[in-house]
């Protein structure tokens, strides 16, 4: 999965929890096509992976509002680049395995 970098100077044009519901549906669409027998598209989880995602997804708002608290705040970059990242892996999980 590449890595998604939100600068401190595109606070104004990227909103976080927009742009995972975006990733949301995007993996909702990918899970259609998989369905109509498109096989490129399939994702595939190990059982750790999914354990993990389920836990991120539980507690998604608390991470958005700590993203959404703390972005100006340089030190903890790498810290919210990876909740953002682990963000971005639940919305596509959870997208692509919605009913």
């Amino acid at each position: 999965m590449p890595n998604i970098y939100v600068y401190h100077n595109e606070k104004d044009y990227l909103d976080l929890k927009k742009f995972l519901e975006r990733k949301y549906r995007s993996a909702y669409t990918r899970k259609q096509a998989v369905d109509l027998g498109d096989d490129n598209l399939l994702l595939q989880h190990s059982i750790f992976k999914k354990f993990i995602l389920t836990i991120i997804w539980s507690f998604r708002n608390f991470f958005i509002s700590f993203v959404n608290n703390f972005f100006k705040s340089k030190k903890i970059d790498f810290i919210t680049f990876k909740i953002i990242d682990a963000l971005l892996a639940a919305y596509i999980y959870k997208g692509y395995n919605s009913k």
